[in-house]
């Protein structure tokens, strides 16, 4: 199966996983008017609307790298893990330099983040930093793992 093939999939999947916490979302916010508690139901509209890593990853203008960037995410956060994405201001303004030459190179990568998590794992026991920076010629990933706070992987994509 090509990368693109399984790209498309897993997204599917996501989606259908966002879609049930979407509508769960929706089932917390009906329960807390029903009750009356107005001000709960906006506290908690406010807590699911923050803005978040999906923005951040939102703002990258090169297609393909920002579904590899939101596979990636919901990977990570479907298994337990709290995830941070930073990315320059480039990313939104400029294509990437030789994005097709590497599209795959960097969709293993992101893949081969964050294996040794196995199953879901328990609730704030990780947390991953994905910083994303644009360089001449291209750009780097940094990923880094932590478990209880400590770092418990490191990896770097450069791209070129």
């Amino acid at each position: 199966m090509s990368a693109e093939r399984e790209l498309l999939l897993r997204l599917t999947e996501s989606f259908r996983r966002q879609r049930h916490d979407f509508f769960n979302h929706l089932q917390v916010i009906r329960g807390y008017l029903q009750l009356g508690k107005v001000e709960r139901a906006l506290e908690y509209v406010d807590q699911v609307a923050a803005p978040g890593p999906q923005q951040e990853i939102s703002r990258v203008t090169e297609e393909m790298l920002q579904a590899i960037l939101l596979d990636w995410y919901f990977n990570l956060t479907a298994r337990g893990v709290r995830v941070t994405v930073r990315v320059t201001e480039e990313f939104a303004q400029e294509p990437v330099p030789e994005w097709s030459g590497c599209a795959e190179a960097f969709y293993a990568f992101a893949g081969g983040c964050g294996e040794e998590i196995a199953g879901e794992a328990e609730e704030d026991l990780f947390t991953a930093d994905i910083d994303l920076v644009f360089r001449e010629g291209g750009f780097s990933c940094r990923y880094m793992l932590y478990r209880d706070g400590a770092l418990a992987e490191e990896r770097e994509f450069i791209s070129g």
